[in-house]
């Protein structure tokens, strides 16, 4: 997650990581020393700069040196072990107690060691806190082990604990890296709200820097909703700020309002804004809708009749999972009557039943047994659960079945086929007569993922009308066991029709787990331009996600220019979305044309959520028509955060007549709640028109 482009803490340290100068700060207050902090020296990691920061003459710990703690693994100690424990901690002495903890720390991630962690820690900080900081600082421990020390601080000087926090914001503020300042500032907010709630929401205001006070805030936020919820999400929903923006200060109280109580949720909805009321109602409906589905009706029935519907829908599936009959009988009553409120029910029966569900279904009238049969399978497919033969026979018996009842059918035995495939194709071949071709196409790629070696043995039997797709399946099954073996698969086929989807299907599918070996793959496969074009956009993309300048200097190299610009195009959009000032510096440094007109236009799209168009990025065009096409693209993304904005530029950069008026329909469409769109790959959709970056609409 981002804020106005510093990252936050959450996406970098996932169970916590430690900033040391936090620790070495602590250390220095509680030895009264506070005015002056000697430093332990930092590890570097292989991956991170080895220069240190300073702030004054003080020499600072380089943040960067921190380590992120995987989730331990395993069970939870049984409750005779963590007696065991507490009996150590407390017979301990101190230099027993950090002995232990040096020892766990080289023991494997486990739950049990993380117990032992805590239970060692905290017993070190209440008789040795001064030792306890300085073990943290030296084995680089889990953020949140910090507490106890704070706790302990506190107790004995409050103020001490607060300047010690103050001093190590006023140092995260001072780190020139984003991503390490975006870390230290959340750590640092989550242990200041551990001590002073109140404190941290008053410090906020005070950072003068509009990005890193949005994530410091959002440290708070992360750390209090897991004390407060309900409070957390009515705080985040009273602050100015855009739409977007206000999606996420409320993310982290969502994230935690699971284990809240419904009833005060929905006591709360009075008190906020309409936009976040709506979001705070539906929360507290699903979950008391999941306890009591009588209660949520009854609720529901307090409501004008305009914010109904919505909800009936959502009790709907609660009270089928909880009371079948009872929820079939009160959808049947409701008037007047919803569309697709029988088939919720039903997919809350599924949940606990898919066979039930199913049965119920098919005696419901046509169009609610359609959207039934949808929901059901959808559940059944999901979870695993449920009969998949018995569901398929049932729904190949149905006399007038619909379109979406054949395509049930196809997602039933897809799902059969990635649990059983051979169980799966027996059966239908046995049926083949029955069955449309579309079910041996859906089944493919579940059964070839699965077992590629058994659906190579099926390649004759299949029906014709879907050879090529089978093959292609098969192909991407062996190339992501073991390319060799979609190597030789795939020369069995040389000079057939399937050969060369093959070998784009197996280059595409192999991207998706190793880009250089996809490439590599068609190296040796003697894949010509036309089948490297193919699969060069879903290698460009998998690839610039791990390794963008390899990705770009592979790219680069396509021979067919249109091919090369839209895998060049691809880079630039994912390595936007990792680094926009690479990214921007790359594609500034192409040769002016064509090439890099179409990589500027995917790149001010990457970035048109977040941010105005860069204006060296836009005088960079080689000409004003290929400008404006690139905006028309990022027009979209321009509207939702600023229309404002997107009007500014469509006054001052759209002078082509015909781009201009599609410019205006998509800020009007968008105004007025038409439906447009915007892919992935920077093709905007409208109402009598698609837009594609570097192409006349």
């Amino acid at each position: 997650m981002d804020i106005r482009g510093i990252p936050l803490a959450s996406g970098f340290c996932y169970t916590g990581c430690m900033p040391r100068t936090l620790l070495v700060l602590l250390v220095g207050v509680l030895a009264g020393a506070a005015a002056t902090y000697y430093l332990v020296p930092v590890r570097h990691s292989r991956f991170e700069s080895a220069t240190p920061a300073a702030v004054g003459d003080v020499p600072l710990v380089d943040a960067r040196s921190v380590r992120s703690v995987p989730a331990p693994a395993g069970r939870p100690p049984e409750i005779a072990e963590r007696m065991s424990i507490y009996e150590l901690a407390v017979d301990a002495n101190a230099a027993e107690l950090e002995w232990r903890i040096e020892e766990a720390a080289q023991a494997p991630s486990t739950r049990t060691r993380q117990f032992t962690f805590e239970v060692l820690f905290a017993r070190l900080a209440e008789i040795d806190p001064e030792r306890a900081a300085r073990v943290a600082a030296d084995l680089e421990l889990d953020m949140s082990l910090l507490s106890p020390l704070l706790q302990v601080l506190a107790d004995v000087d409050k103020n001490a604990a607060e300047r010690a926090l103050e001093d190590a914001l006023t140092r995260a503020l001072s780190l020139e890296d984003a991503v390490t300042r975006g870390r230290a500032l959340g750590e640092v907010a989550k242990s200041w709200v551990g001590l002073d709630r109140r404190g941290a929401l008053d410090r906020i205001d005070l950072i003068d820097d509009a990005a890193s006070r949005d994530v410091f805030r959002y440290g708070v936020l992360q750390e209090w909703s897991k004390q407060d919820p309900i409070a957390a999400f009515e705080y985040a929903a009273t602050l100015e700020s855009s739409p977007r923006l206000a999606m996420q200060w409320l993310r982290p109280a969502v994230q935690e309002l699971e284990g809240a109580d419904p009833r005060e949720i929905l006591a709360m909805v009075t008190r906020l804004p309409r936009e976040t009321a709506n979001i705070a109602r539906q929360i507290g409906m699903q979950l008391l809708a999941s306890q009591d589905p009588r209660a949520a009706l009854a609720y529901v029935d307090e409501l004008p009749a305009a914010d109904r519907q919505a909800l009936l829908r959502q009790i709907a599936s609660a009270y089928g999972r909880a009371d079948p009959d009872a929820a079939l009988i009160w959808a049947r009553s409701v008037r007047p009557p919803i569309p697709g409120l029988i088939p919720t029910v039903l997919s809350g029966v599924a949940q606990a039943d898919p066979e039930r569900a199913f049965d119920l279904a098919l005696a419901q009238p046509p169009m609610d047994r359609t959207l039934a049969i949808q929901f059901i399978v959808g559940t059944a497919t999901a979870s695993g659960r449920g009969d998949a033969r018995a569901m398929a026979e049932k729904l190949l018996s149905l006399p007038d079945s619909s379109d979406a009842e054949q395509q049930a059918l196809q997602a039933v035995i897809a799902s059969w086929a990635a649990r059983d495939g051979e169980a799966a194709l027996e059966w239908l071949l046995a049926n083949r007569d029955r069955v449309r071709s579309d079910a041996f196409r859906g089944m493919a790629s579940a059964f070839a993922q699965q077992d590629p070696e058994s659906a190579a043995l099926y390649v004759d039997q299949v029906p014709s009308a879907v050879r090529t797709e089978w093959i292609s399946a098969v192909a991407v099954g062996y190339a992501r066991a073991d390319p060799q073996l979609a190597v030789t698969w795939l020369a069995r086929f040389r000079g057939d029709p399937a050969y060369e989807p093959g070998t784009v299907a197996a280059a595409q599918g192999l991207a998706a787990i190793d880009p250089p070996a996809a490439v590599r793959l068609l190296d040796v496969l003697g894949a010509g331009a036309e089948v490297v074009g193919s699969a060069a956009t879903m290698i460009a993309m998998q690839w610039a996600q791990r390794d963008p300048p390899a990705a770009a200097q592979w790219a680069g190299a396509i021979g067919a220019p249109e091919l090369r610009d839209a895998a060049l195009g691809t880079v630039a959009q994912q390595w936007a979305a990792i680094d926009v000032e690479a990214a921007r510096g790359w594609v500034l440094g192409l040769p002016n044309g064509a090439t890099r007109d179409r990589a500027l236009g995917s790149m001010i799209a990457a970035v048109a959520n977040t941010e105005t168009p860069d204006s060296r990025l836009l005088s960079a065009f080689s000409n004003d028509l290929s400008r404006q096409e690139a905006l028309l693209t990022a027009l979209y993304p321009m509207i939702q955060r600023d229309p404002a904005e997107a009007q500014v530029f469509i006054d001052q950069y759209f002078t082509d007549p015909t781009l201009r008026q599609q410019a205006e329909s998509i800020l009007e469409g968008q105004q007025g709640g038409r439906p447009f769109g915007i892919d992935s790959f920077g093709v905007v959709q409208g109402p009598g028109f698609v837009i594609r970056s570097g192409s006349r609409p």
